[in-house]
């Protein structure tokens, strides 16, 4: 306590010498106040846990197993919030097929996913439409870390985004095309499909040059193509995705395709009502 008092004074004296003793008082009252809000949110939340904690133990003493039982479901639901905290990096489709042999539907349901949650945005559509599904594969091996695969990203963007300047945006130039990611997948008949969705995350307002790859590998002109995209929430609440701008992307690399409105999901909801409404189902 008395180097505490030291330590104030001595913050006090510099403060009212260099500030002024009314701005040095308003500045240590507010760390004062912002320190004791912060201390005070820490409280109540170890409170809470303690009580809780203390509730299932409690009501544990009437049985052992049941004490033993309650203890194990706290601590899993202790583990489940940590997990939930950090980004799903286990998620892999390296043992997705490779090929389409040709099924009876005139729909590709085309997805790259990350995380798991464009598979499920891709079932989505699947169940509505019966369309063959097809997950996009690199020989490239990305890392599994989403911070890094975001740099990764971005690298290739820049490249991209060079090439494509140095050679008057001439998509189908080989310098632009060799920027690009090399599929593993192999398409046996592409003219069978009259409907293409493309399903990606959106990343920094664009798609993974995963997708390029696939736009560039086959002949698409002439087909309806439907981008659909998962995408976060900004601080205000707003999509992070701009669905003009993707268009015009897209319409650039396949100047004859029949494209529909892009849309961003934030999850699986409210697919079916989409389709609807652009008229695919």
């Amino acid at each position: 306590m008395f180097i505490s008092r030291v330590i104030l004074k001595g913050v006090w004296e510099i403060l009212g010498i260099t500030l002024g003793k009314k701005e040095a008082l308003i500045i240590i009252g507010s760390c004062f106040l912002f320190t004791g809000t912060i201390m005070l949110f820490i409280y109540e939340h170890i409170v809470n846990s303690l009580f809780f904690f203390q509730e299932i133990c409690y009501n544990g003493v009437r049985g052992g197993f049941f004490m033993k039982k309650s203890i194990i479901t706290f601590l899993c639901l202790m583990l489940i919030t940590l997990s939930g905290c950090t980004y799903n990096t286990k998620y892999s489709e390296s043992d997705a097929p490779l090929t389409i042999t040709g099924g009876l539907s005139d729909t590709l349901i085309v997805y790259y996913s990350f995380n798991g949650e464009e598979r499920e945005l891709a079932k989505q559509v699947q169940s509505y439409t019966e369309g063959d599904l097809l997950c996009l594969q690199t020989s490239k091996k990305y890392s599994t870390d989403f911070k890094e695969r975001i740099k990764e990203h971005r690298k290739e963007r820049e490249a991209y985004a060079k090439a494509l300047k140095e050679n008057k945006h001439d998509y189908k130039n080989k310098h632009v095309l060799d920027t690009l990611p090399t599929l593993k997948n192999q398409i046996d008949d592409i003219d069978q499909y009259k409907t293409v969705y493309l399903i990606y995350p959106c990343w920094e307002k664009d798609e993974p040059l995963i997708i390029d790859s696939f736009c560039m590998d086959y002949d698409l002109s002439g087909k309806t193509i439907v981008p659909m995209c998962t995408s976060e929430k900004n601080w205000r609440g707003h999509v992070k995705y701009s669905s003009k701008k993707s268009v015009a992307h897209f319409n650039k690399m396949i100047p004859n395709a029949n494209f529909k409105r892009a849309k961003a999901f934030t999850d699986v909801k409210g697919v079916k009502e989409w389709l609807e409404t652009i008229d695919m189902i």
